[in-house]
């Protein structure tokens, strides 16, 4: 089992933002939204804090399992 907060998403999501300001200015945010109540949690509160403070960096959302795939057929997308 887990558990996620909203404050242990806002964590981790301010981190990736702030991160990405010093990188390519972008995010994939990577949920289990489509299977897990706590996916589509996050997604939420990733998007919101992405409006809220971090306009400027690109947010795009990928289920895990496309993402996966993605992985494989184009790492460098990812950064």
């Amino acid at each position: 089992t887990h558990t996620y907060t909203e404050a242990e998403i806002l964590r981790v999501a301010r981190f990736a933002f702030e991160l990405a300001r010093t990188r390519r200015n972008h995010v994939t945010s990577v949920d289990k939204g489509n299977v897990m109540e706590s996916g589509a949690m996050w997604r939420e509160i990733v998007t919101e804090l992405h409006r809220a403070e971090f306009a400027d960096v690109a947010l795009e959302h990928m289920l895990a399992d496309n993402c996966g795939m993605q992985l494989s057929r184009a790492p460098r997308r990812f950064d």
